[in-house]
């Protein structure tokens, strides 16, 4: 990935796992860490995509999507989502599971290409509903801003990322690596998203030893941009000392 030892995807992987899910004696972390509210929540999501929810079904999702928002900083004084409870999610619950979105839900960018690992051939029809899914999700939070507030790209990509898993968080370290390592522009659109891709097309083969690892240490099957989402977050958090440790 990029310049020979500019930026190592398997080496920040295993940095952010002895971080934020392994101990230094090797104990698992997971279930006591915020890494554990992006599991609940991911796999439960994947238990309902593609169908038609009851409200009790609603109701359990945008809790569990609430819950992992705020253990990874999205409920912080300031932000219109402050204001409100667990229940304005419903709206976003149903359009992230809907089925036109369903094949969103833990995809994979790259596929076997020779003796290594490529970008697929359909990676970006997979990035068109991506936008389309950013919309809906942006008019559904709309209506409960202030006059002033915008619904930022951060809280937009922080679900995605919870409840599908097909999209990095466009947060200040994510967007920090974006930067320094001259990825992509770091804001939420479907070019940065290509270029990210793009710059981890050599590392298929790493994404998939970080995904045999990571079942190993939690039993989840991490979806690409997840992976991706971690060793640039661990980039950026690490290389930037002024950075807190924020996810």
């Amino acid at each position: 990935m990029g310049e020979s030892g500019k930026f190592e995807l398997e080496e920040q992987v295993e940095k952010y796992i002895s971080r934020y899910i392994r101990s230094e004696n090797g104990t698992l972390l997971v279930e006591q860490t915020s890494e554990f509210a992006w599991i609940d929540c991911y796999s439960v999501f994947g238990d309902y995509v593609g169908k038609n929810l009851n409200s009790d079904e609603i109701d359990r999702l945008a809790l569990k999507l609430f819950t992992y928002l705020a253990n990874w900083s999205m409920y912080s004084r300031g932000t219109f989502l402050m204001d409100y409870n667990y229940r304005t999610h419903y709206d976003a619950v149903r359009i992230l599971v809907d089925f036109e979105y369903a094949d969103l839900y833990g995809r994979r960018y790259f596929s076997s290409v020779g003796n290594g690992r490529g970008l697929s051939s359909d990676y970006e029809e997979y990035i068109s509903a991506v936008m389309e899914l950013k919309r809906e999700l942006e008019v559904a939070y709309a209506k409960y801003k202030r006059n002033n507030d915008t619904v930022s790209e951060i809280l937009i990509s922080k679900v995605m990322l919870g409840a599908l898993g097909c999209v990095p968080a466009y947060d200040t370290c994510l967007n920090y690596a974006l930067t320094k390592l001259q990825i992509a522009p770091k804001t939420f659109s479907g070019n940065s998203l290509k270029a990210v891709l793009k710059y981890c097309e050599d590392d298929g083969k790493q994404i998939e030893s970080c995904r045999s690892t990571l079942i190993n240490e939690t039993g989840i099957e991490y979806p690409d941009m997840k992976i991706i989402d971690m060793a640039l977050w661990m980039y950026g958090r690490k290389d930037d000392s002024s950075k807190t440790d924020v996810m």
